[in-house]
Order: structure tokens, then sequence, then C-alpha cells
């Protein structure tokens, strides 16, 4: 990667930054013997360098004791995309590479390690499939709850809450105005029926529609949320693919059938930590 530009973004939901340039320090290495050159090379492999970063806080990024991506992440996700674009342009290969990622995972101090270990695992599971467009992995958080972080029916709301834009319709179409506008609370109440009632019918997903979210409504409910909050300046989606992350999605043995990946060096969660 070329010098990457000096930028800092610090607000109350987060930040996004480049990191200042790392001075490059002599290597001393131990010479091979004379005889030995045409067969013994010493090899240096320089370390990884952090070259920028991108905090969504506990809040506003996600709700006390959950996995699901807030829409107030929106303006630093937007942010990290003008930065990863930035990083891009200035790739010398051909073609033009984004700067290998990695995600972090990060419960606040309360509770128990062990389950915090878990539930920042699902969070950056989550933030991963947000970025590269795994509607599954976001499926598996949604079938599988782990204590309190239960997505169900508090999630589909906060998701119709929000306009959302037809995956299916031209890149310039209009969004559609929220289906949803009641309380936040994971009931099962007519206006919540009522509301994924619309969504269904809009989109043609079921006819007629059930009101229940069911996997066809929640994959593509999923995708036109993560569109919706994850883009460019120009209100284009940005997405990464997993080739994109620094293990370059080799922990194929860990990959999932209905559970959660495993996604080695590409995602990873800590006990706890401050917010």
């Amino acid at each position: 990667m070329a010098e990457a530009l000096f930028v800092i973004d610090i607000g109350p939901d987060g930040v996004v930054a480049v990191h200042p340039r790392r001075a490059e320090l002599p290597v001393l290495v131990a010479p091979v013997p004379e005889e030995d050159k045409a067969q013994k090379l010493n090899t240096l492999r320089p370390p990884l360098v952090a070259i920028g970063c991108m905090m969504i806080p506990g809040k506003p990024g996600f709700e006390f004791d959950s996995s699901v991506v807030s829409p107030q992440a929106e303006n630093r996700l937007r942010k990290f995309a003008q930065l990863m674009l930035a990083l891009q342009q200035q790739d010398n290969q051909d073609p033009k590479r984004f700067a290998p990622c990695a995600v972090f995972g990060h419960a606040d101090p309360t509770g128990r390690p062990d389950y915090n270990k878990v539930l920042s695992g699902r969070r950056a599971l989550a933030v991963y499939a947000l970025l590269t467009r795994n509607t599954k992995i976001w499926d598996v958080l949604f079938n599988n709850p782990h204590g309190n972080d239960k997505w169900g029916l508090k999630s589909i709301q906060v998701m119709l809450s929000i306009p959302l834009r037809d995956a299916n319709a031209a890149p310039d179409a209009p969004p559609s105005p929220p289906f949803y506008t009641g309380p936040i609370d994971g009931k099962k109440t007519p206006e919540t029926t009522d509301a994924i009632s619309r969504y269904q019918e809009a989109r043609n997903i079921a006819r007629p529609p059930t009101g229940f979210p069911g996997e066809k409504t929640r994959e593509r409910l999923f995708l036109e949320y993560m569109n919706a909050i994850c883009h460019d300046n120009a209100g284009a989606p940005f997405k990464l693919e997993p080739t994109d992350f620094i293990a370059r999605n080799k922990d194929k043995a860990r990959q999932f059938e209905g559970r959660l990946p495993g996604l080695n060096g590409d995602v990873m969660g800590a006990a706890s930590s401050t917010r």
C-alpha cells in the first residue's frame, strides 16, 4: 500500500481514523555462509501493521446485551466505506485492492467472561456478515439466541423502522418509507404483523402475505437493511469480499451449516471491555 491518507473522524457514534505511518527500521540478520548461499537464504516476513480503524461503541452500535447492528451505526459505516475506498485508490496493484480487514467484537465489563466472550463473538460476526452481505450468518444469529441476545421480532421491527430500497429495484429508485412505526419492543402486535405483511406484499414475497418473518422474508429484509446502513457517500451499497479480510477466509474447516462459522483471524471476540 502507498502512504495512507491522514484521516480522523471522532463523534459520539464512534471513530474512523488512519493511523500515523510507522517508522521503518533496519533489520539485522545473521549472514549465510558463502558455501551455502546458493541453497539457503535468510527470509524476512514483514509484520502486519494497522493502518486504520473503525470503532463503534456499544451504544449506538448495539443495544445492551444484543448483537443486532443498530441503524445508528450507519454514519460510522459510511465513514469506513469512505476510508476504505480512499485507501484502495492508493494501491499500486491492478486491480486495486482493499487493505485487508479484521473484525474485533467486545462486550462491556458486566456479566460473566464466558458469556461476554460469546456475545462479543456474535457482535463481530454480525458486523462481518454486514460487510460481506452474508445474510446466512444473520439468519443463524436470528435462530440461535444467546441468553438475552434474542433477535426475534425486535430485530424485525428495527429493520422495518427505517426506509428500505427494494433490492430488485433500479439503483436510483427511491427507498420505501418505513413499514413499521410502532415501539421497538419485540411484541407480536397487530401493528407488527401488519408491517411484515405490507413488506411481504411490497416485495412480492408471499401471496397472500403471512405477517410472519419466515426464511425468505428474513433473507430479503436482512439484505435490504444491510444496504441501507452500509453504503458509500453516494448511497451505493458498500461491500467487501471474504478475501478482503486478513485471513482470506481460509478457515474452511469451520464453515457453518446452521451454526456460527469459525472465521479464525477474520473475526475475533473478546471476553469483556470498557465501552
